[in-house]
């Protein structure tokens, strides 16, 4: 939804895709040079890496002069994670509820998400 006070970004440009699409092919060797390490991708190549993501950010940006690039996690091994979920509202009442409010819990707090 757009609105005045939270207008919809514009899309990113092509350059951002193909470094995005570059770096899940090569995410194998991109997990084995920066294991469990944030990676920013720029021409198709690994511009910075490190644990702390707006470190990564930072450096990419100075590096490169772009301020849109794809920065993914270069996870190794296997990871099992979990999240638990609750909807306030009944599923199958939406003829009733014209609007439903989800929780989300996170560690700061609560954050609400009308929809």
């Amino acid at each position: 939804m757009n609105s005045p006070d939270f207008p919809v970004p514009p899309p990113p440009p092509e350059e951002f895709w193909e470094d995005l699409e570059w770096a899940n092919t090569h995410m194998e060797e991109i997990s084995a040079a920066y294991p469990d390490q944030w990676v920013a991708i720029v021409d198709r190549r690994v511009v910075a890496g490190g644990p702390i993501l707006a470190d990564v950010e930072s450096r990419a940006m100075a590096l490169t002069g772009r301020t849109e690039f794809p920065v993914l996690f270069a996870e190794t091994g296997i990871r099992v994670y979990a999240h638990r979920a609750t909807l306030p509202f009944l599923i199958g009442f939406e003829d009733i509820l014209t609007r439903a409010t989800l929780h989300c819990e996170y560690a700061a707090g609560l954050a609400y998400l009308d929809i």
